[in-house]
């Protein structure tokens, strides 16, 4: 091979090669990218008076918010069994705030945010997998927010699906699904951390 060919071969790996490396961001960086809705990773769909947003939030965010941007022995041992899983995290508002709060049922409401999230929410895949709800967190902010948050963990699925969809059923604002393709949720850029 001559100099012309070896140099052109080596620019074409180079090409490749930054093709190929994720995107870095820092934190607040991260989180508009992840509330742009043209990413891919947020959806939000209305009925009646009430307001349905679920936002994807990866491992690396999660870890952020518990352990900030250090990474010590116990972020690196948090961080493998976080990155089993997809999380999502729910908002519901209604036109008077939170819909948790702001009703005349509350609490049928809050026992179903409280224990009953298990029963109304699943994730299917194209490849017609059904996946349970792993884990939930409904924080109770006692009505001092303008909408009701919780947090959604699902166990990802086998590489084969190539989309998923959140099903939730009887929120007070009639059954939703939220449909997401794998590979936005899972090419999303890089958080920057310290070491």
């Amino acid at each position: 091979m001559g100099m012309k060919q070896q140099l052109m071969f080596l620019m074409g790996m180079l090409c490749l090669f930054l093709i190929g490396c994720k995107k870095s961001m820092n934190y607040d960086d991260l989180v508009l990218y992840i509330n742009n809705p043209e990413n891919g990773l947020v959806q939000t769909k209305e009925s009646g008076d009430v307001k349905c947003k679920l936002t994807f939030k990866p491992a690396s965010v999660m870890l952020y918010d518990e352990f900030g941007n250090k990474q010590d022995s116990l972020f690196i041992a948090k961080e493998k069994a976080y990155r089993r899983f997809y999380y999502f995290v729910l908002n519901l508002s209604g036109k008077n705030g939170d819909v948790l709060y702001g009703n005349e049922n509350f609490s049928e409401k809050l026992n179903k945010f409280t224990f009953g999230l298990g029963s109304i929410a699943y994730m299917t895949t194209n490849k017609n997998d059904t996946i349970s709800l792993a884990d939930y967190y409904t924080p109770n902010l006692y009505g001092m927010s303008k909408s009701t948050s919780v947090l959604l963990a699902f166990e990802k699925p086998s590489k084969e699906s190539e989309s998923i969809t959140i099903h939730l059923s009887d929120l007070g604002a009639g059954s939703k699904t939220f449909e997401f393709i794998r590979k936005d949720l899972d090419n999303i850029p890089q958080l920057l951390t310290e070491l």
